[in-house]
C-alpha cells in the first residue's frame, strides 16, 4: 500500500468514527466537552503538522483552526468535563466502520463488549485480542479507550500505555498520524497518550507536533511532552558514548542515521529554547529536565540573556551580577564556551583503595560528545563525576530564583533554589563507572559567596529544607585562562550528609584539582574521602594522564 493509500485509509476510518460519535453522543469530542484545553499565553497554539508527503494529516487538519504556515491558534475553551460513560456492545460496532468481512466485525464487536465493562485483565486481553487482527479497522476503537477512565488511575495509564505501544508497533507506518490526532483532537487522556506516543516516534515534524505542550498548564501533558523531547535523543547519547570509549561508532549502527538524527535534534533544540524564552520568568519545572540535559552553551547565554532582561527592576542588581559570572566563568562553569579544539584525549585511572583495585580505560571526545553527556553528569572536562549545584545559577537562572543577601567587602553572597534538587554530586571515576559517590541528598537551597572583582564563585553552602547545612564547596587558585574568563586549579568539597543504606550516612570529602593543557581546563587528579570520628581517611582517588589535544584547523 503506498503512503498516499495509507493515509486516505487512516483518515477515513478517523473521520466516519468522528461521525458515528457524533451521531452517538460518544468519541473524544463529546467525552472530552468540546476542544483540548488552551494553553497559556504563549502556548495557545498547535502547529500544523507535516504528513510523510509534505502535509499534515487529515485529522488534523480537520481540526486546526485557519491559520498562517507553523503554528496555528487554538481557540480558547471552557474547562473541559470529565469523560463520560460509553456503553459499548456488539451491536453497537456500527459506528466503528466494521470491516466487510462480517467475522471479523463480529470478532471486534465481541472484545469491544470486554473493554466497556470487563476486569482489568478482560481489558488487557481484549487490547491483545484486537491488535492481533492486523486490520485497520481496530484503530478507532483503541483511539476510543484512550479516551476513558477507570477505577484506579494507575491502571489507567498502565492500559492506555498499552494501547499506545500496541498501535505503535502493529501500525508503523500511522504511527505519526495517529499520535497527531490524538494530540490535536483527543481529551486530556488522549492528548497524554499522544505525546508519551511521540516519544516511539522518528519523524521530522515530531517536536512540531510536541513543542506547544512544554509549558501547557496541566502538569500531565508537560510531563508527557519533555518526555516526548528527551526520549528519542538517548540513541544519541549512548552513540556518544561509544565514540568517547572506543572512538568510532558501534559497527552495527547507521552513521549516517545517527548524523540525520543529530541534525534533527539539533533542530528540535533551537525549536525549544527559543519557546522557553517567549515566557515571563514563571516556567514550569518541568522544562529544566529538558535544560538541563541538552543545553549548550549558546542555550544558557540565551537563558541568562533573558532572565536579566525580564526581571523587575528590583532584581537587577542580581541579575548584572549573573550576567558577569557567566561571562568570567564561561570555560568552566554552568554549560562552558566550546573547547579550542577539534578533539582532547587522555588516559584515565582511578582506584578504589578499600577494594585495592583500579581500573584504566583511554577516553576522547569532541565537542559534541562533550554537550551530549552532560545531562548524563559525565562532565568529560572534569573527567570524573562532577556536576556542581552553582552549575544551575549560570544555566537556568530562572528557576533558581536568586537573591542578593549582602554585598560588602569585595564579596557578594547571593541565594538560590537548587531546581528539581539537582545538587551536588560526585565521584571518583568516570562515564558509568564510578567508586564512592557522594550526593548532597536534600539540598534545596544554596548560597553562594562571589568575588566581585573577578566574579568568580568562592565558596558555597548548601542547605536542606529545615536550614541545616548539607555540604560546602571551596573554589580556589583561580587563575585567567583568557581574558576576563577564570577557572579554579583547585575544589575542596565536604558532604556532611551521603546517604549509605535506607536510614545511614556517611560524612565524606573529595578534593580535586586541575591542569590547563593547550588552553583547555582539565581534571589532573581527584580524592574521595572518608571522615569516622573526626579521621580522615582515603577511599578512592582518580587523575587523566598522556592528554593530548588536536587543535582546530591543525594539519
Amino acid at each position: 500500500m503506498t503512503p498516499s493509500n495509507r493515509h486516505g485509509t487512516l483518515t477515513i476510518l478517523l473521520t466516519m468514527f468522528l461521525i458515528g460519535c457524533a451521531a452517538s453522543g460518544a468519541g473524544p469530542q463529546s467525552a472530552a466537552g468540546g476542544a483540548p484545553p488552551a494553553a497559556t499565553p504563549g502556548t495557545q497554539r498547535a502547529p500544523e503538522s507535516a504528513a510523510r508527503a509534505g502535509e499534515p494529516p487529515a485529522a488534523a487538519r480537520e481540526a486546526a483552526p485557519p491559520g498562517g504556515t507553523g503554528a496555528v491558534p487554538v481557540e480558547e475553551t471552557a474547562e473541559p468535563e470529565e469523560p463520560s460513560e460509553i456503553a459499548y456492545s456488539g451491536e453497537d460496532f456500527g459506528i466503528y466502520v466494521p470491516p466487510e468481512d462480517e467475522n471479523l466485525a463480529r470478532a471486534i464487536g465481541s472484545q469491544i463488549s470486554f473493554l466497556a465493562g470487563g476486569s482489568e485483565d478482560e481489558k488487557s486481553s481484549a487490547v491483545d485480542a484486537l491488535l492481533a487482527m492486523g486490520n485497520r479497522a481496530v484503530v478507532p476503537v483503541l483511539i476510543e479507550q484512550l479516551s476513558r477512565r477507570i477505577a484506579e488511575e494507575q491502571e489507567d495509564d498502565k492500559l492506555r500505555s498499552k494501547i499506545m505501544r500496541g498501535l505503535l508497533s502493529t501500525f508503523p507506518e500511522d504511527a505519526f498520524d495517529v499520535c497527531s490526532y490524538l494530540v490535536l483532537r483527543g481529551n486530556e487522556n488522549q492528548q497524554m497518550s499522544g505525546l508519551y506516543g511521540f516519544a516511539m516516534v522518528d519523524h521530522p515534524d515530531q517536536p512540531s507536533m510536541v513543542l506547544p505542550y512544554i509549558a501547557h498548564p496541566n502538569p500531565r501533558l508537560r510531563q508527557a511532552a519533555a518526555y516526548a523531547l528527551i526520549t528519542p535523543v538517548a540513541i544519541l547519547s549512548n552513540a556518544a558514548e561509544h565514540m568517547v570509549v572506543n572512538g568510532k561508532l558501534p559497527d552495527d549502527v547507521d552513521e549516517e542515521m545517527i548524523a540525520e538524527r543529530f541534525r534533527r535534534h539539533e533542530r528540535s533544540r533551537r525549536m525549544v529554547f527559543a519557546e522557553i524564552c517567549k515566557y515571563d520568568l514563571d516556567v514550569p519545572e518541568e522544562i529544566f529536565n529538558y535544560v538541563r540535559r541538552y543545553a549548550t552553551y549558546e542555550d544558557a547565554r540565551t537563558l541568562v540573556e533573558h532572565y536579566a532582561a525580564s526581571v523587575p527592576e528590583e532584581e537587577r542588581p542580581v541579575a548584572e551580577m549573573i550576567l558577569k559570572m557567566f561571562e568570567a566563568n564561561r570555560r568552566w562553569l554552568g554549560r562552558p564556551a566550546p573547547i579550542p579544539a577539534t578533539r582532547v584525549a587522555y588516559d584515565f585511572h582511578m582506584f578504589n583503595v578499600m577494594a585495592n583495585k583500579g581500573k584504566d580505560f583511554p577516553l576522547q571526545f569532541s565537542q559534541k560528545e562533550l554537550d551530549m553527556l552532560r545531562g548524563k553528569e559525565n562532565h568529560l572536562d572534569r573527567a570524573t563525576k562532577l556536576a556542581l549545584s552553582v552549575d544551575n545559577l549560570l544555566t537556568y537562572p530562572q528557576l533558581c530564583r536568586p537573591e542578593m543577601e549582602e554585598e560588602e567587602g569585595g564579596e557578594a553572597r547571593l541565594r538560590y533554589q537548587i531546581p528539581l534538587r539537582a545538587t551536588l554530586s560526585l565521584g571518583s571515576g568516570a562515564m558509568n563507572i564510578h567508586y564512592w559517590v557522594g550526593r548532597a541528598e536534600g539540598a534545596s537551597d544554596a548560597t553562594v559567596v562571589v568575588d566581585v572583582e573577578r566574579f568568580v564563585p568562592l565558596e558555597e553552602t548548601l542547605r536542606d529544607d529545615s536550614g541545616a547545612t548539607v555540604a560546602t564547596v571551596a573554589y580556589q587558585d583561580y587563575t585567567e585562562i583568557e581574558p576576563g574568563a577564570w577557572v579554579p586549579m583547585k575544589m575542596a568539597i565536604d558532604c556532611l550528609r551521603v546517604p549509605q543504606g535506607e536510614q545511614e550516612t556517611r560524612h565524606m570529602r573529595f578534593a580535586a584539582e586541575f591542569q590547563i593543557v593547550e588552553g583547555i581546563w582539565l581534571l589532573r587528579d581527584f580524592t574521595a574521602s572518608e571522615v569516622k570520628d573526626d579521621v580522615e581517611e582515603t577511599r578512592a582517588t582518580a587523575d587523566i594522564s598522556n592528554v593530548s589535544v588536536e587543535m582546530a584547523g591543525a594539519k
